[in-house]
């Protein structure tokens, strides 16, 4: 559980010091060694997942003031965060859109937040939010107008990569429990190990792991000096995910009874990792983000 809130973070910090203002930054730096969440973006809509352009969610300024209209699904850390970084669309611009991100205090007037329930990643909160004329200041823009979409593109490819990471580590948890499990459980007067079946089951697992890993090892690389695309991000995201789930499935059949029954974290590793092929980009988006990054090369 505490991977998946400390991933966020390195994208997190890095982004209020580049885009926010000094006022911004010193509301998010005062929860920092608190232990409580800061804040999270919130960009997907009723009917406008992977496709971002549908957005409907728009700001309108008036007197002064800046007023949020709209909702948002599916935003993760919700519940309880003081701050959320919505994006939204220029209702004064309808026919050329201008996507513009504000920082939005969550204890302000017009805001209502419902809680959903989720199959995996359930450490973390995912909620619906509604947005009904809330108030805002000119100085509550995050970053530069229209730059919204651009920035959170970046931080897409940050967080993908970084979830492939975390995929990575929990099919290797998952890998050690079936593997101590298959040297200790005896069935037929010998461990389950030395059957030649668990031992097929074994060698593909260890494929994929080293696999994840080496794909992994590149992209971190790549990332260090700059030059990391995000066809490699899409790569590494839909790979790992993949592969990651497999990884535990088989280990689950290894585990058998004790793996379905009871509390036993494989279960858990499971559910998170099938929410993890639909949530920060879906399995299709990122297929189709590598698809078109591989032809480009040799044009």
């Amino acid at each position: 559980a505490p991977t998946y809130v400390l991933y966020q973070l390195p994208g997190g910090f890095n982004t209020f010091l580049r885009e926010g203002t000094q006022e911004q930054i010193d509301k998010i730096m005062a929860f920092r060694g608190t232990g409580k969440q800061m804040w999270n973006s919130a960009i997907t809509e009723p009917g406008a997942g992977s496709d971002v352009g549908s957005l409907k969610t728009t700001y309108t300024r008036k007197n002064g003031k800046v007023y949020l209209n709209g909702s948002k699904c599916f935003i993760t850390s919700s519940a309880y965060t003081p701050y959320i970084v919505v994006m939204a669309r220029d209702g004064a611009s309808p026919d050329k859109p201008v996507y513009t991100e504000w920082f939005v205090d969550m204890s302000k007037a017009g805001i209502k937040v419902n809680k959903l329930e989720k199959l995996g990643l359930r450490m973390d909160s995912c909620c619906e939010i509604t947005f009904d004329d809330v108030e805002l200041d000119e100085k509550d823009m995050f970053g530069r107008e229209g730059n919204g979409f651009n920035r959170v593109k970046e931080e897409f490819d940050h967080e993908r990569f970084l979830v492939a990471l975390t995929n990575y580590g929990t099919a290797m948890c998952a890998f050690e429990d079936a593997a101590r499990y298959a040297n200790q459980r005896v069935q037929f007067g010998e461990a389950i190990g030395r059957f030649q079946l668990i031992q097929e089951k074994f060698a593909h697992m260890a494929i994929k792991l080293n696999s994840m890993k080496n794909m992994l090892l590149e992209a971190a690389w790549k990332a260090d000096n700059g030059t990391i695309t995000s066809g490699d991000a899409a790569m590494c995201k839909y790979f790992c995910a993949n592969a990651a789930f497999e990884v535990v499935d088989t280990a689950m059949q290894v585990l058998g009874g004790v793996g379905i029954a009871g509390n036993h974290r494989i279960t858990r590793f499971w559910r998170d990792l099938r929410v993890d092929r639909v949530s920060g980009g879906s399995d299709e988006m990122q297929i189709l983000t590598l698809g078109r990054a591989v032809l480009k090369q040799y044009r």
